[in-house]
């Protein structure tokens, strides 16, 4: 999403540590699929069930310029975050919710 010209990013926040270790920093990670007010994460054979919640104060995404220009440019704000609270799940108990 763009406001003013600006990114909009939300924050994914996970209870826990995701081992991960990309190739290529573009690799996918998962897939993020929006139910109703729902959020889930599917990640290999794993469900995370989340919601997003706004910010209290928004942060500031900076891009900085080359070494020799001292000056930043807002890349980003971030109003929201998609929280997982609860462990993972495997798949195969959820997969009734995502049949087309």
């Amino acid at each position: 999403m763009h406001i003013n010209g600006i990114k909009e990013w939300a924050i994914i926040e996970v209870q826990g540590v995701l081992e991960f270790q990309p190739r290529d920093m573009k690799q996918l990670l998962g897939n993020l699929i929006w139910v109703g007010n729902t959020a889930y994460l599917i990640i290999t054979h794993n469900i995370l069930e989340g919601k997003e919640v706004q910010l209290e104060n928004p942060l500031v995404v900076l891009s900085r310029g080359t070494d020799s220009d001292m000056n930043q440019t807002v890349a980003a704000i971030i109003r929201r975050k998609i929280i997982f609270k609860t462990r993972p799940k495997p798949l195969a108990f959820h997969a009734s919710k995502f049949a087309l």
